[in-house]
């Protein structure tokens, strides 16, 4: 099923979730961003972060991370500044969803994301938020998705 993840919210890393109501996210989480619109180049997925080669050709995964890449547009400098101070060096949350089919979220836990802006000829300005979580395969998952309610 094709998904635009147009909803955004954070929070202060804290207790992993299974499910959450709509309006627990709009009361205790921070919509991201506040009139500033998500592009369609975000996504969040799992990869192999450290592997060790095996005497039969194959690699063994150790560990894995979460992985968040996502532009925002439409902000102003009022903007960039409050991103910047919410997301430096700051352990977060993050959950998205698209509001059109808006029971099932995507999130990424304890994570720590650095927001790049770029200005560029000829383009839109963007706000490139993008991080990454480290986990042995052996641990819970940073990446999960969780029902919205």
């Amino acid at each position: 099923m094709v998904r635009f993840y147009d909803k955004v919210y954070i929070r202060p890393a804290g207790a992993r979730i299974t499910t959450v109501a709509k309006s627990a996210l709009a009361s205790g989480w921070t919509l991201l961003p506040a009139g500033i619109k998500v592009t369609q180049e975000n996504s969040m997925k799992t990869e192999a972060d450290v592997t060790t080669a095996m005497g039969d050709g194959t690699d063994n995964v150790g560990s894995e991370a979460a992985v968040l890449e996502m532009q925002l547009i439409n902000f102003t400098g009022n903007n960039e500044t409050a991103i910047r101070a919410a997301l430096i060096n700051q352990n977060v949350d993050i959950v998205m969803y698209d509001s059109g089919l808006d029971t099932k979220a995507q999130v990424i836990f304890n994570t720590v994301l650095h927001p790049t802006t770029e200005y560029a000829s000829g383009k839109e300005a963007v706000i490139k938020l993008s991080g990454k979580k480290r986990y042995a395969t052996s641990g819970l998952a940073a990446l999960t998705e969780i029902s919205l309610t």
